[in-house]
């Protein structure tokens, strides 16, 4: 592979780098330029940036490095809307790891995308695609695809499944 000054990540530009790239690591540059040399070693994966405080701001596991090497972006996840409320309630159980009631619905709350501060309750799920929420004393009934594109739990994952 071709050294490439470009793809070289320093203190100075560390927040540009998603967490989930893949490349090389190294203290020198010396020691970055081995390593993209062709067969030396293999790709570890980006798991932390740290602060701008830290010399050492590249973190693979738990070692940290002051220079990365960008081989790979990481692949954008991609989510699908719900089929249907079922899908919807058991995706909650599983990602949330909460045991299913035979008698209970879940309390699902939602936020907005871009407006964190209001929270909304699903309180009803239809047969199909439509869940109707609440916030304050207003009553919404919206479908599984704007749900999936307007809103997220309050954790910030998306109101949808991962294709």
């Amino acid at each position: 592979m071709e050294f490439l000054k470009e793809r070289v990540f320093t203190a100075l530009n560390a927040d540009e780098l998603k967490v989930g790239s893949k490349g090389y690591f190294a203290d020198s540059l010396g020691g970055l330029r081995t390593q993209v040399e062709p067969g030396n070693t293999e790709l570890k994966c980006l798991t932390a940036v740290t602060n701008d405080f830290n010399m050492s701001r590249f973190c693979t596991g738990s070692s940290a490095f002051t220079m990365f090497y960008l081989a790979e972006e990481p692949q954008e996840k991609k989510f699908r809307p719900y089929k249907d409320t079922d899908e919807m309630i058991n995706h909650f159980y599983r990602h949330f790891n909460l045991i299913p009631q035979e008698y209970h619905l879940p309390m699902i709350w939602i936020k907005a995308k871009g407006v964190e501060k209001n929270k909304y309750l699903i309180t009803r799920f239809s047969e199909n695609d439509i869940v109707t929420m609440t916030f304050e004393k207003c009553v919404y009934s919206t479908n599984l695809r704007v749900l999936s594109d307007d809103y997220t739990y309050l954790d910030g994952s998306p109101c949808g499944i991962e294709e």
